[in-house]
């Protein structure tokens, strides 16, 4: 870890455990405003992929929304400290926060207990290790508790709420198995149309072929993201994939250039028109499950990232062929192709996503009444 890195991470201390809780306290002398739910993200200077569903519904439902997008890491400091200030103003009045990352400024301060937090978290599943669970994620030196005050973590099964409750260090009872928000796109028959057609607007060239998504997560932590070889990877298959094959590459958030994807569409957007995805520990497979098609767990250092990261779950456990040599991989596309098994697909949702129904959204807004 560089100097950078760790006095980055006691200068977030500070502002967390002293700056912040200033703002807030004078806030939070004024009452509540009961309607008033606020949406807020650090990585996103709009609302991200896994909050649209449930802004939407939430205006549907007459709360009176505000939002707070802001890209902490691309902003600069005085401005993202603007921002920051701007949200606890807002928070210490606020009957909800609704979240979907780690959010710094939601922990910076001892919350009213009338003001819910919902934390729908942009991964569904319990795959790699994450927040305390992994010294990537959260150093050791680092006491103060980044996932602090938290009502609700919104999970997509019974056997992920452990993983979530210990990884966030939260409250017995705070994950809670009510399914994720963004999944009932994929039971939204008009979602699904609308948002293919405009993913084929950017990609025109993939109308009428077969599309592979390959869609890599990154190594290290996000403040510092890389994907190491995806670029020879993607080049390797685009060389290599027969004629009427089309290939996408859509990098992790977090290691993204601000514009870098087309038509500034996400991967769960993308990955509509895929007939294949590759991924390696993403959590979009678990999103990809819910299209019924092959998945390639393209993953070459699995034996390493096991033993140093860690698992969750059973990674050879998910409906998908794992590959490690990358001469292998488009023999295995074809494989995975010609033999794809949609009851191993099925057993697996039923096992790790049963909560992902297509209601979860209207189990969310319910709770935030």
């Amino acid at each position: 870890m560089s100097v950078k890195h760790i006095l980055k991470e006691y200068i977030k201390m500070f502002v967390q455990d002293v700056y912040l809780p200033m703002i807030y306290k004078k806030a939070s002398r004024q009452p509540i405003e009961e309607n008033k739910v606020i949406f807020a993200d650090a990585h996103n200077h709009h609302t991200p992929y896994s909050m649209r569903r449930m802004e939407a519904a939430c205006r549907d439902a007459g709360f009176k929304v505000e939002t707070f997008y802001s890209d902490y890491q691309k902003d600069g400091l005085f401005a993202s400290y603007s921002a920051m200030i701007a949200f606890m103003r807002s928070y210490g009045t606020a009957h909800a926060v609704v979240i979907s990352d780690t959010f710094l400024p939601v922990a910076g301060c001892d919350k009213r207990p009338e003001t819910k937090v919902v934390q729908l978290w942009h991964g569904a599943g319990a795959m790699k290790k994450f927040g305390y669970a992994t010294t990537d994620d959260v150093p050791g030196f680092y006491k103060s508790n980044i996932y602090k005050n938290y009502d609700l973590i919104t999970v997509s099964g019974k056997l992920a709420e452990e993983p979530f409750a210990s990884s966030m260090r939260a409250d017995p009872g705070c994950a809670r198995a009510i399914g994720v928000s963004r999944t009932d796109n994929y039971f939204d028959e008009d979602y699904m149309k609308r948002t293919r057609e405009k993913v084929y607007g950017v990609y025109t060239e993939a109308r009428g072929k077969k599309v592979i998504l390959y869609a890599p997560t990154f190594r290290g932590n996000a403040d510092s993201a890389n994907e190491s070889e995806s670029d020879a990877v993607a080049q390797m298959l685009k060389e290599r994939l027969p004629e009427g094959w089309y290939l996408i590459t859509s990098a992790h958030p977090h290691a993204r250039e601000e514009g870098s994807t087309g038509g500034g569409l996400c991967s769960e957007e993308i990955m509509l028109i895929a007939d294949v995805l590759i991924t390696d520990y993403s959590s979009i497979v678990f999103d990809y499950l819910f299209l019924h098609r092959p998945v390639i767990l393209y993953a070459p250092d699995y034996e390493s990232f096991g033993r140093i990261r860690g698992f969750y779950t059973p990674y050879e456990e998910l409906p998908g062929r794992i590959v490690t040599d990358p001469d292998k991989l488009t023999e295995a596309i074809r494989s995975e192709v010609a033999h794809y098994d949609p009851d191993a697909t099925d057993r697996y949702l039923e096992k790790y996503l049963e909560a992902c129904d297509g209601n979860a959204t209207a189990r969310i807004v319910e709770y935030l009444k």
